[in-house]
């Protein structure tokens, strides 16, 4: 079984690592526009703790700091210490809680004389086909969770294959592999799917040996756990898609009641 594993991988685990710290970082920078925090820990590891003497430049990293953090907290793009005072000064006149306008960022630019931009036609359908492709995204990740057989890849010949260590398959079937074809047609084969010999001769020594059969079983639980992991995460992408539902819903929300407080506001 040492050559087994000297010429088969399983690529599922190893890209799932990189995959999810990938996404992780996406997402706060996304939502806070910046990731000024995340470089600090960084430097912090790398330079150590050390103390900033210059006072302006200290004030200069707190203040972008605490708007990141707002950013994050809130969703609403704001740069500078101004734009968040205009922002309290719109939220108080127009009698707008903190929670509808944090439901509304995605609308919200303080940049704008509105303030608030209207969702467009257009946004209903990008939300829908956000769902839409969520939907086959998790679909996809719940069949790789319930797949039943391990997806493996050849090291040498870079070709993907299945297995459940009874045979080996292309994973869109156009071939297969028992053991009964790997004494009369191995040559065949090895030109058909693009294999070395070498490596179709261990795949054949392979089939039906337990050490294999138990390689293909911790194979198939780490595209479980994975599938889960991935599901997960698309399930919270298709909360997000949601959320943006819910952001249009409380823009028309902030305009209809701006504009009813303009109408009071004129006829008294």
């Amino acid at each position: 079984m040492d050559s087994a594993y000297s010429i088969l991988r399983s690529p599922i685990l190893t890209m799932a690592g990189p995959i999810c710290v990938v996404i992780l970082i996406i997402f706060f920078w996304l939502r806070a526009g910046s990731i000024y925090s995340v470089l600090e820990r960084v430097w912090r590891v790398s330079a150590g703790k050390g103390k900033i003497v210059d006072a302006r430049l200290s004030e200069f990293i707190q203040e972008n700091y605490e708007l990141e953090k707002f950013r994050f907290l809130y969703g609403i793009r704001i740069d500078t210490k101004p734009e968040l005072y205009r922002f309290f000064e719109w939220v108080k006149v127009n009698s707008i809680g903190v929670g509808l306008a944090k439901r509304a960022n995605k609308w919200i630019n303080i940049k704008s004389s509105e303030i608030i931009t209207a969702p467009k036609r257009k946004d209903y359908y990008w939300v829908a086909g956000l769902m839409l492709v969520a939907s086959f995204l998790l679909m996809a990740c719940v069949e790789l969770a319930s797949y039943k057989y391990a997806i493996l890849q050849l090291k040498e010949s870079q070709v993907w294959f299945v297995s459940d260590a009874k045979f080996a398959k292309d994973i869109w079937g156009d071939w297969v592999i028992e053991k009964s074809q790997c004494s009369t047609e191995l040559k065949s084969l090895s030109e058909e799917i693009g294999a070395t010999s070498s490596e179709l001769g261990v795949i054949c020594e392979s089939l039906g040996n337990e050490d294999f059969e138990h390689f293909i079983k911790k194979a198939i639980e780490e595209q479980k756990t994975i599938g889960r992991i991935w599901a997960f995460l698309v399930f919270c992408w298709m909360l997000w898609g949601l959320f943006q539902a819910n952001s249009i819903s409380a823009a028309k929300r902030i305009i209809e009641q701006i504009n009813e407080i303009h109408k009071l506001t004129k006829t008294s």
